[in-house]
């Protein structure tokens, strides 16, 4: 097993050692083990759980102090994409490129599996997804 000093990883983590020392009392990150001198050793498995435990309440945190940004934007993307088909229509466009095909099946994909009150409707989707070619 490799271990990391407090040094390592509160320089890993962009913190300070009695920040460490914190949540070690909090319980939230508690050093493997401790040398006979006392020192704090951190098993790098359990430094990088905790790392990406951070990162995913970090992103849940943004999720939902921001939805409504994030809500509107779908919605706008939505417009976007009615608004491109009308324009591929009108202007005879054939083909849109790949990245775009790419990006709205991101975006009813992760609007149709979120928990959000705005999802694409099935017809829409249906819609776009028939009509919108890719080369």
């Amino acid at each position: 097993m490799k271990y990391m000093s407090i040094g390592e990883v509160a320089e890993l983590l962009n913190v300070t050692s009695s920040t460490l020392r914190r949540w070690e009392k909090e319980g939230k990150l508690v050093p493997t083990i401790r040398t006979a001198g006392s020192h704090r050793k951190y098993q790098i498995d359990e430094v990088r759980c905790f790392l990406e435990n951070s990162i995913k309440e970090k992103q849940n945190r943004f999720v939902k102090e921001n939805k409504e940004n994030v809500l509107r934007a779908i919605n706008q993307l939505a417009d976007g994409i009615v608004t491109l088909h009308d324009r591929q229509l009108k202007d005879g466009i054939k083909h849109l490129p790949k990245n775009w095909h790419d990006a709205t099946s991101f975006l009813f994909h992760y609007s149709n599996q979120s928990k959000s009150e705005v999802v694409f409707p099935t017809d829409l989707t249906r819609f776009c997804l028939k009509t919108i070619s890719t080369p």
